[in-house]
C-alpha cells in the first residue's frame, strides 16, 4: 500500500496590508494543546485549552489568529480585544464574538514554503457604519 502525500488545493487569500474592515467569521475550539518544552515552566501543565477565530473582510480575504482560552486580563485574546474597545467578563463564551465586526492593522509575512499569509498587529473599532457581512461566508 502507498502513501501519498500531496498538496492541497486553496483559494486563501490573505487580507490586504493596512487598516482593514473585518468581521469575526469563525471562533473554532481547538482541545487542548500541548505547549512545546521551551514554553512549560518547571512543575506547570503540559496542555492547555486553544481556539482559533478567523477574521474575514468583505472582500473574502482572511487572517488566523490562534489564542489560549483565557479570561485573564494579560490573556492575548484579552489584550486584542481591549485595544478594539471589547471588554471580556470573567466568564465568557468566545463563541459569541462570531459576527463582531473590528479593525485590524494587517501586514503580509512570507512562510518558509514561500506562501504569503497575513498578520494581525493591531485592533481597533469598528469604523462608524461598518458592516461587513456574514451572509457572503
Amino acid at each position: 500500500m502507498s502513501l501519498v502525500a500531496e498538496p492541497k488545493a486553496t483559494n486563501y487569500k490573505p487580507l490586504p496590508e493596512g487598516l482593514v474592515p473585518v468581521v469575526i467569521s469563525e471562533v473554532k475550539d481547538l482541545g487542548m494543546v500541548e505547549i512545546p518544552a521551551q514554553y512549560r515552566q518547571e512543575g506547570g501543565p503540559t496542555e492547555r485549552p486553544q481556539m482559533q477565530i478567523e477574521f474575514r473582510a468583505a472582500d473574502g480575504s482572511t487572517a488566523i489568529k490562534t489564542y489560549t482560552i483565557s479570561t485573564h486580563e494579560l490573556a492575548r485574546i484579552v489584550q486584542d480585544l481591549k485595544m478594539a474597545g471589547i471588554t471580556i467578563p470573567a466568564r465568557f463564551d468566545f463563541s459569541t464574538l462570531k459576527g463582531t465586526q473590528l479593525q485590524v492593522l494587517s501586514s503580509h509575512a512570507t512562510s518558509r514554503a514561500g506562501k504569503v499569509y497575513a498578520k494581525i498587529s493591531a485592533f481597533s473599532k469598528p469604523a462608524v457604519g461598518q458592516n461587513v457581512s456574514l451572509d457572503a461566508f
